[in-house]
């Protein structure tokens, strides 16, 4: 990866985190092979910003 395209790729994350919306990455090998731990996230972040089962 040119260094140019990772250094934009952190201000764009950095200028959505800034706004108040929160990222959460995942490889696509681990959407495969580790689902349970994807979701295990998904659910600690959406409790996180306030959402109730």
């Amino acid at each position: 990866m040119d260094v140019r395209h990772w250094a934009a790729d952190l201000r764009r994350q950095n200028r959505v985190w800034i706004e108040g919306d929160r990222i959460l990455r995942f490889t696509a090998f681990d959407v495969r092979h580790r689902p349970d731990e994807v979701v295990a996230q998904l659910r600690a972040a959406l409790i996180a910003a306030g959402w109730r089962p």
